[in-house]
């Protein structure tokens, strides 16, 4: 793929939601990511690296049941949390891009 057609970073949009940030009102119980994400009316991209500490991977890894035509996952090898390694934003950039496309 050109590298015109890949997404630039300000193109983009990141937004990184927490279990531990999402009250349900009223109530105190956090609310539950996979219900949640299990029962998305769009499609989700869930990238995920596996480098720095790895709490990116094992929480990825808990989500591995969602993968369905609708939730899909990659894993970009040794990225960290932000993707900050040029080799690894391009490889997450393409997976982007690709899954845009196809949606």
């Amino acid at each position: 793929m050109p590298a015109d057609d890949l997404l630039q970073p300000d193109q983009a949009v990141s937004i990184t939601l927490h279990p531990e940030w999402i009250y349900q009102p009223d109530s105190g119980h956090i609310l539950n990511e996979k219900y949640n994400l299990k029962n998305a009316s769009s499609p989700v991209l869930d990238l995920f690296g596996d480098g720095g500490n790895a709490k990116d991977a094992q929480h990825a890894s808990s989500r591995v049941e969602l993968v369905s035509d609708n939730y899909t996952q990659v894993l970009i090898s040794g990225a960290n949390h932000r993707f900050t390694e040029h080799e690894q934003e391009q490889e997450m950039l393409q997976a982007v891009t690709s899954w845009i496309n196809a949606h």
